[in-house]
């Protein structure tokens, strides 16, 4: 089989020489032969080139040859997105086609079409835009702060005088940010704004002096003040000793700033004293210790500070005698300590203290420090809470011992007159000896224990125990009571005088009366002495006080 002119047999088939390689390939396997003409090849996607022979990614280099060259200028938009053209790139090792730059896009790749960005750059805006800016120009959502453009080394160039080191989010050293814009900042000087002596108005961008400086950065001093530590500072001459403002341990201040107001705890016209110390004169620095402070005002204002040799002392602290004039009447003297509430710092002497009362109550605090007890018989170096030798303390009374019995006054059953026991009653104990017997019934002897003639001892009380005929002594009502026989005897004898009275009518009644009534007052009574049962004899005291005899006492002189 043979072809026509211009066609080769390939595989049965006559194919056009422009679509068969020198190897005899049709369009270099990666396409096929078409076109209207059938003369031209068709490559597959990705492929390109005369005869298909340019690999994807590839190009041909030249029209009328077979050479191929990478192709970095392909993007979305057409070679270098419309924003250069595309060149052959030659080097001893390849050729390649790439874009010309990217125009302004200076942070775009010509290596990836002008689409893609540089290393250290990123899209920015629209991803569709393909703009790509420096990172270190990217503030947030702006390029620059909007203050500048982004250069092609990767830094700002700002407008005005906003700096490039702060991607124009600042100002340049030696201008201040005011209304958006960078201007002027006449408040710096140096490292220091307005000289440390003064602070900037943000407004307007000035000097605000203190009081003792002016200048537009307040290098200078205000009318009536000099300069002092070396030209540094301003100060008003009346504050101001060897050069130096306040001694250094304060400022300048007041209404008319010619005061010194002292700090680290120190005082005086140039506050040269120390803590502790005071200036002793007006119109002399000489210091002195200040013995007069206290936390309440000068000796806790209950007493005059004056000046003694070469300290300042309280001359007193008034009615409170107890508390120190050389610690501010606020501390206490020796041997006394404070009393009741704390924060009125009263001192008193530790011996008068008993509790939280004083001297306990019985007695008076002395200017000595001890105790004048009411009780005489108190001991008052001890505030009046024990009692002197012989005696013993009983409910807040000092008794002689001879009283006390049993921890009681006289036992509970009587009173302590001098040094011996009025007994209020009798007493069965023979220890307890009385001077008196206090008893309306008048008991008698030392002891209290014999009943007067007629009266008998009852429940510890000597008791009349004469009754009428027909009654008893009931003890349990210390009282006479009828008895059941005395009841039977009167019944029988109204029956009787019943019975007579019928018969002998009013006569026999009224010779009736009279007898029983004679009777009636002849019932004799008993008188006698009743001793109480003792398991000891009765002691008689050895005295020669006579008022130990009943008969002696007018109580029972009846």
């Amino acid at each position: 089989m043979s072809c026509p002119l211009n066609q080769t047999l390939i595989d049965g088939n006559c194919i056009a020489n422009e679509c068969v390689t020198a190897s005899l390939t049709i369009c270099s396997n990666n396409g096929k032969c078409g076109g209207i003409s059938l003369n031209r090849c068709v490559c597959n996607t990705g492929y390109s080139g005369h005869y298909c022979q340019c690999q994807p990614g590839f190009i041909q280099i030249r029209q009328d040859g077979l050479e191929c060259a990478q192709n970095f200028c392909k993007s979305p938009r057409g070679q270098c997105f419309g924003r250069s053209t595309c060149i052959l790139k030659i080097s001893l090792s390849k050729k390649e086609f790439v874009c010309d730059g990217c125009g302004s896009f200076t942070s775009n790749d010509p290596r990836q079409g002008c689409a893609g960005c540089l290393d250290g750059a990123s899209i920015f805006g629209p991803v569709s835009s393909r703009v790509c800016v420096n990172d270190s120009c990217i503030t947030g959502d702006t390029v620059c702060n909007g203050k500048g453009k982004c250069s092609r080394f990767g830094f700002c160039v700002c407008e005005g005088n906003f700096s490039s080191a702060l991607s124009c989010k600042g100002c340049k050293t030696g201008f201040q940010l005011h209304n958006g814009q960078c201007i002027a900042d006449i408040c710096k000087t140096g490292q220091s704004e307005c000289n440390n002596h003064g602070k900037c108005d943000m407004e307007t961008l000035e000097c605000r002096c203190e009081l003792s400086y002016s200048g537009k950065t307040c290098e200078l001093c205000s009318d009536g003040m000099i300069q002092v530590n070396g030209k540094r500072d301003c100060a008003n001459p009346s504050c101001v000793i060897n050069d130096t403002i306040c001694s250094g341990n304060g400022k300048c201040g007041g209404i008319s700033l010619n005061k010194c107001v002292c700090a680290n705890k120190t005082n005086g016209h140039y506050c040269q004293c120390l803590e502790g110390q005071s200036q002793l004169y007006q119109d002399e620095l000489i210091c002195g210790a200040n013995l007069c402070k206290s936390p309440r005002g000068s000796c806790y204002n209950r007493g005059e500070c004056k000046i003694v040799g070469q300290e300042l002392v309280c001359l007193s602290c008034g009615q409170y005698v107890y508390n120190d004039p050389r610690k501010g009447c606020y501390s206490c003297l020796e041997g006394s300590v404070y009393f009741g509430t704390l924060s009125n710092r009263d001192c008193r002497p530790k011996k008068c203290i008993t509790g939280d009362t004083l001297c306990n109550n019985q007695g008076i605090c002395q200017a000595s420090g001890i105790c004048a007890c009411t009780d005489s018989n108190a001991d008052s170096t001890s505030g009046c809470v024990e009692c002197i030798s012989g005696h013993h303390m009983i409910n807040g009374k000092c008794l002689p011992s001879s009283c006390v019995y049993n921890d009681k006054e006289c036992d509970g059953r009587g009173t302590c007159q001098g040094s011996v026991c009025v007994c209020v009653t009798y007493l069965l104990n023979e220890k307890l000896q009385c001077s008196v017997c206090n008893s309306v019934n008048a008991l008698e002897n030392e002891f209290c224990t014999v009943c007067r003639a007629g009266y008998e001892i009852v429940h510890g009380e000597c008791v009349n125990t004469a009754c009428p005929e027909g009654q008893t002594f009931n003890p349990a009502i210390l009282g006479c009571d009828e008895t059941q026989e005395f009841n039977q005897s009167v019944s029988s004898g109204l029956i009787a005088g019943i019975v007579i009275m019928a018969l002998i009518v009013v006569a026999l009644v009224g010779l009736g009366v009279y007898f029983f009534m004679k009777k009636r007052n002849d019932i004799p009574r008993r008188n006698s002495i009743v001793m109480p049962l003792r398991d000891a004899p009765i002691h008689r005291m050895n005295s020669n006080n006579s008022t130990a005899l009943v008969t002696e006492n007018p109580e029972y002189a009846k």
